[in-house]
C-alpha cells in the first residue's frame, strides 16, 4: 500500500509538471529590453561585415531579347538601368547596383523577386521596339472600332494565326481582332483571366485559352494565337502561356472581321492596338517570335493581312499584303503612346530615348539610382575619431550616358560638397576598379586642383597611379570656406554662419564605342579622403585598398587593424570604418556627435551584418532623433 501510494504521488507529480508545461503558452512573456547602444565603441560587430549600403545584383534574362530592358525598383521610383539589347543567348546578364534594402526588382514593367545576389527572369515582358515605330490605333472603348471590307467571305484551310501588339488601359471583356463572335475565332481579353483566344468548331463546340491573371495596364504585349488543326495556343511576348487539343473542322461564319470590337456592337476594346497580323496558316513558335522581334514584310506565305496602322490620319486602313481586306476605321490614331518616332534614327523610340536628337547618345544611366549618395568621413586616421562621420561629407552621383549599343559616350559625375567637420584641409578623390577601361582612353575635365601637391596627367588623371584616378578636389576649405560664427569647421555646428554647399561635376569622356557600363564599373569605384594635403595619406571605405601613392607605414598603427595580405584594410580591431557610403542623401550628425545618438537603428544593423534595418538612414518614425542631426 505504501508503495502503490508512493507511485501515485510520483505520477501526480509528472502529471503537473506536464499541465504547467503544456499551458506555458498561455503565459504572457515580456520581450526582452533592447538596450540602446549610443556609442560606435560598444558596437559588437562580425569580422566579415562590410559596412555596404547598397549591392551588384545580376540580372540573367534566359530568353532571346531584341528590345529595351528597363530595371527599376519597384515602384519605378529609382531608374537602375536602361538600354537596348540584341541578345539571342538566352543568357543576358546586366550588373545593376542597388540599395540592399530593395527586395524586388521592376524589370519592363514586372517584377521579381532578388534572390542573394541575383535575377533570373525566364519570361520577360516587351516594350515597344524601335521595329514598331510612327503609329498605332487608340480606341476608346465605347465606340472605335475598326472593320475590314470583303472579309465576310474568307474561308480558311482548318488553320489560322492572329498576332497583335496591344496596350490595354482598363481590364474589361473585348475583342482585339476576331472573325465572328461565338461561332468564329478570334483574340481578345477577358475581364479576369486576362488575354485570351477562342475558336469554334463546325459542331458550335467552341474552345478557349486564356492567360489566367490580369495583364499590367498600359503596358505594350505582343499577343497571338494559332490553330494547326490540332491545338489551339495562345502566346504572350513570345512565350506559350495556354493551349488546348481541338481537332475537327473550324465553323465558318458570314460574320466580317474586325478589329476592337464584336463587329461594332459591343466589346468595345479601350487602349492601343498595332501591327496586326492575319495568318491562313498555323505558325510556329520561332515564327511567333520573328513576328514579335522583327515584324512581317507582306510578302511571307500565308500571310492574308497585315495592319501596321501607320496612315496618321483618316479612315482608311491599308492592308499591306493585298487590297482585298483593306479596312474603315471608327476612331483616332496615335503616335505610339509617347513613345514615338525615331527622330535621330538611331534605332530608339524617341519615347525612350535621351537624347531624341543626337544619333551619338541614347541612355542615362544612374549610380547610385536617379538620386545622390553621400560619403561620409573620419579623417584622424589611424587613430579613432569621434565617430560623427562629418569630418567630409560628400555627396556623389555618376550619370553615364551610352549610345543605342550600350556603349559609353561620357560620365558626368557630380560631386556637392557638403561639410568638413574639421580643421584639415583635406582633399577628395576616387579611383576606378580595374583597367578595363585604360587611363589612356580617358579624358576628365572640371575638378577644382588649388594648391601644388596633385600631379595630374595632360589627360585630367593623377599621375603615378596604376589605375584610372581622378581627384576632385585639393583642399575642401577652398571649396566651403570657413565662414565664422563659432564651431569647428563648416557646416557641422549648432549657430555658425552656414556655407552654401559646392558643387562640382566632372566631365569624362572615352574612346567611342568601344567600352559598356560592365567595363566602367562604376559601383565598385573607391572613393578617398587625402588627410591635410599629405598625399600620401589616405583614407577609404572599409576593405577599400589604398591607390599607389598612398603609403601603408600606418597600417597596424594606432587603432588601425589592417590586413593587406588579406585585403582587409581601413578597418579597426573592432571592425569599424573610417569611411561610410550611404546610397542615398545622408543627414550627418551634429560635430562630437556620435551617429549611434543620431539615427536609432543603425547599430542593430551593423551587429545584425546587415539583416536588421538595412534602411537605417531613411527619415522614417522611430529612426533618427533629429535633435542630434545638423540642420540650419
Amino acid at each position: 500500500m505504501i508503495k502503490f501510494d508512493y507511485m501515485k504521488n510520483i505520477i501526480g507529480i509528472v502529471v503537473l509538471i506536464f499541465l504547467l508545461v503544456a499551458c506555458k503558452k498561455d503565459i504572457p512573456v515580456a520581450a526582452p529590453e533592447v538596450k540602446q547602444i549610443n556609442s560606435m565603441t560598444d558596437l559588437t560587430v562580425s569580422n566579415t561585415f562590410s559596412w555596404q549600403t547598397g549591392k551588384d545584383v545580376t540580372v540573367t534574362i534566359h530568353q532571346s531579347v531584341s528590345d529595351m530592358i528597363i530595371i527599376s525598383s519597384p515602384d519605378e521610383g529609382m531608374l537602375f538601368h536602361k538600354g537596348f539589347y540584341n541578345d539571342s543567348s538566352s543568357n543576358l546578364k546586366i550588373i545593376v547596383p542597388i540599395p540592399t534594402y530593395i527586395t524586388q526588382l521592376n524589370v519592363n514593367s514586372q517584377l521579381f523577386t532578388i534572390n542573394g545576389n541575383t535575377v533570373d527572369i525566364y519570361t520577360l515582358g516587351k516594350k515597344k521596339t524601335p521595329t514598331f515605330i510612327n503609329y498605332s490605333l487608340h480606341l476608346n472603348g465605347t465606340t472605335d472600332w475598326v472593320a475590314i471590307q470583303n472579309s465576310s467571305n474568307i474561308v480558311l484551310n482548318n488553320a489560322f494565326t492572329l498576332e497583335a501588339w496591344v496596350k490595354c488601359e482598363k481590364q474589361q471583356s473585348v475583342k482585339i481582332i476576331e472573325k465572328g463572335d461565338w461561332d468564329g475565332f478570334g483574340l481578345g481579353q477577358d475581364l479576369y483571366k486576362g488575354w485570351m483566344a477562342s475558336l469554334a468548331m463546325s459542331n458550335l463546340t467552341a474552345t478557349n485559352v486564356y492567360v489566367g491573371s490580369q495583364p499590367v495596364l498600359n503596358r505594350w504585349y505582343y499577343v497571338a494565337a494559332t490553330y494547326d488543326g490540332r491545338a489551339l495556343k495562345l502566346y504572350v511576348d513570345g512565350v506559350l502561356k495556354s493551349s488546348a487539343n481541338t481537332t475537327g473542322t473550324m465553323n465558318y461564319t458570314h460574320r466580317t472581321v474586325s478589329i476592337g470590337s464584336d463587329n461594332g456592337g459591343q466589346k468595345f476594346f479601350k487602349g492601343y492596338i498595332d501591327d496586326v497580323a492575319f495568318w491562313t496558316r498555323g505558325l510556329s513558335v520561332s515564327e511567333v517570335v520573328q513576328g514579335e522581334n522583327l515584324g512581317w514584310s507582306g510578302a511571307e506565305s500565308g500571310l492574308l493581312a497585315f495592319y501596321q496602322f501607320n496612315e496618321g490620319s483618316g479612315t482608311a486602313i491599308h492592308n499591306t499584303v493585298s487590297t482585298a481586306l483593306n479596312g474603315t476605321l471608327i476612331g483616332s490614331f496615335s503616335l505610339d503612346t509617347g513613345y514615338g518616332a525615331d527622330t535621330d534614327g538611331d534605332g530608339v523610340l524617341n519615347g525612350y530615348d535621351d537624347y531624341p536628337n543626337d544619333p551619338t547618345r541614347a541612355f542615362n544611366n544612374y549610380y547610385p539610382s536617379n538620386g545622390f549618395g553621400s560619403l561620409a568621413f573620419e579623417d584622424l586616421w589611424p587613430s579613432r575619431g569621434d565617430y560623427d562621420f562629418n569630418d567630409l561629407v560628400v555627396d556623389y552621383q555618376f550619370m553615364n550616358v551610352t549610345n543605342r549599343n550600350n556603349k559609353l559616350v561620357e560620365t558626368f559625375a557630380t560631386f556637392i560638397v557638403r561639410a568638413t567637420g574639421a580643421s584639415y584641409k583635406n582633399g577628395f578623390g576616387f579611383q576606378l576598379a580595374g583597367n578595363a577601361i585604360p587611363q589612356s582612353a580617358i579624358n576628365v575635365t572640371g575638378f577644382k586642383i588649388y594648391d601644388t601637391y596633385i600631379s595630374l596627367h595632360a589627360n585630367g588623371l593623377e599621375s603615378g597611379q596604376n589605375k584610372p584616378t581622378a581627384i576632385v578636389f585639393d583642399n575642401a576649405f577652398r571649396c566651403i570656406p570657413y565662414a565664422g560664427g563659432g564651431g569647428i569647421g563648416v557646416n557641422t555646428s549648432a549657430g555658425a554662419n552656414y556655407v552654401t554647399p559646392d558643387t562640382i561635376v566632372l566631365h569624362f569622356t572615352y574612346t567611342p564605342d568601344l567600352y559598356t557600363l560592365n567595363d566602367l564599373n562604376i559601383s565598385a569605384f573607391n572613393p578617398f579622403l587625402i588627410v591635410n594635403e599629405i598625399r600620401n595619406k589616405e583614407v577609404h571605405l572599409i576593405d577599400y585598398p589604398p591607390t599607389a601613392l598612398a603609403t601603408t607605414s600606418y597600417f597596424n598603427t594606432l587603432n588601425d587593424a589592417s590586413n593587406p595580405a588579406l585585403n582587409k584594410y581601413y578597418r579597426s580591431s573592432g571592425n569599424l570604418p573610417w569611411a561610410v557610403n550611404i546610397y542615398e542623401r545622408f543627414d550627418y550628425p551634429y560635430e562630437k556627435t556620435d551617429v549611434l545618438k543620431a539615427y536609432l537603428h543603425m547599430a542593430e544593423w551593423a551587429q545584425s551584418s546587415g539583416t536588421l534595418y538595412p534602411d537605417w538612414y531613411q527619415n522614417k518614425n522611430g529612426y533618427r532623433n533629429t535633435a542630434n542631426i545638423f540642420s540650419h
